[in-house]
């Protein structure tokens, strides 16, 4: 649903109340969407060690993935 930002002041707690889970409210001024409100959106909950094991660093002295891009130096 889009809505002007004057109409969306006027009738937030309106909309609010009738919006359904996974629902998306776009606000617009002049024309152009200035805001998106998702109802029901969960944000990702942060755990400490979550991404343990899946990111890996490549040190400064480590040259040795850059033979893989040689043709292209």
């Amino acid at each position: 649903m889009t809505i002007g930002l004057k109409q969306a002041q006027l009738k937030l707690a309106e909309l609010v109340q009738q919006a359904q889970p996974g629902d998306q409210i776009a606000i617009q001024r002049n024309g152009q969407i200035v805001a998106e409100i998702a109802v029901g959106a969960r944000p990702v909950r942060r755990t400490p060690g979550r991404l343990k094991g899946k990111i890996h660093f490549v040190g400064d002295d480590d040259d040795s993935h850059l033979a893989d891009f040689k043709d292209y130096m």
